[in-house]
C-alpha cells in the first residue's frame, strides 16, 4: 500500500512552477444507479458532465457501465466500459472509448479501512495515429468509518504508461459520502502532471440503489 504514495510524493516533487501559474478549475458531476444481484455481483451504470475552463464550457460527457464481484471479503474484481465525448487539447470535441478493469482490497483498522486498487485501462482514440493508449492506475483510498452515515476519505492515485510504467499524472482527493440506498459524494481533487497546468477539480455525485 505504500507503492501509490511513494509514487504520488514523487511526481508531485517533479511539477515545475510555472504549470500552477495557469491554475484550471473544474466541475466534475455524476449521476448514477447501482443494482446487486446476490451478496457478491453489482451492476453500475453513470452518466458523468464535466465542465472546464473555469466551469465555462462542457469539457466532457461520459456515460460508464460497469460490473463487480466480490471474490472475497477482502477483494472485490470488476472492469466496464466508458465511452468519452471530451474535448482534445486543440478544444475539438473528440469521441474516445475506454475499456478497463480493476481489482480493489480492504484493510480494516478499527474506524479506519485502506482500500488499494489496481486498474488496467485502454484509451481508444480514433482520431490519433497511435489509437490506443494503455494505462496502469494505482489508487491508496483511506476513509473513517466511525461516523454513523458520513464516510470522509482521503486518496492518491497515479498514472502511468504501460510502455515504462513512469508515472505521468497525480490525483490527490479529500472527500466524503452519505451513504445508503441514496449516497451523495462530494469531493475536491488536484490533479497535476509535469508541465501541464495545475486543475482543481470540485465534484459532486448522486447514486441510488435499484
Amino acid at each position: 500500500m505504500r507503492a501509490p504514495v511513494a509514487m504520488a510524493a514523487a511526481l508531485a516533487s517533479s511539477l515545475a512552477a510555472p504549470a500552477a501559474a495557469r491554475a484550471d478549475v473544474e466541475l466534475w458531476t455524476e449521476l448514477g444507479v447501482r443494482r446487486d444481484l446476490g451478496r457478491h455481483v453489482q451492476l453500475s451504470l453513470d452518466q458523468q458532465v464535466r465542465f472546464d475552463a473555469n466551469v465555462s464550457r462542457i469539457g466532457a460527457l461520459i456515460p460508464e457501465a460497469g460490473a463487480s464481484i466480490r471474490l472475497t471479503r477482502w477483494l472485490r474484481a470488476g472492469g466496464g466500459y466508458r465511452l468519452e465525448y471530451e474535448r482534445d487539447k486543440s478544444g475539438d470535441l473528440v469521441l474516445r472509448h475506454r475499456p478497463f478493469a480493476s481489482a480493489r482490497g480492504r484493510v480494516d483498522l478499527g474506524p479506519l479501512r485502506a482500500e488499494p486498487r489496481l486498474q488496467l485501462q485502454d484509451d481508444i482514440r480514433p482520431d490519433k495515429m497511435d489509437v490506443h493508449r494503455p494505462a496502469v492506475r494505482l489508487r491508496l483510498a483511506v476513509s473513517y468509518r466511525g461516523a454513523r452515515r458520513w464516510v470522509p476519505e482521503a486518496s492518491a492515485e497515479t498514472f502511468h504508461r504501460t510502455s515504462d510504467l513512469r508515472a505521468d499524472k497525480l490525483w490527490l482527493t479529500l472527500g466524503g459520502a452519505r451513504t445508503g440506498p441514496r449516497e451523495v459524494e462530494a469531493f475536491y481533487r488536484l490533479e497535476l502532471a509535469p508541465g501541464e497546468p495545475l486543475v482543481s477539480i470540485v465534484g459532486l455525485a448522486f447514486h441510488a440503489a435499484l
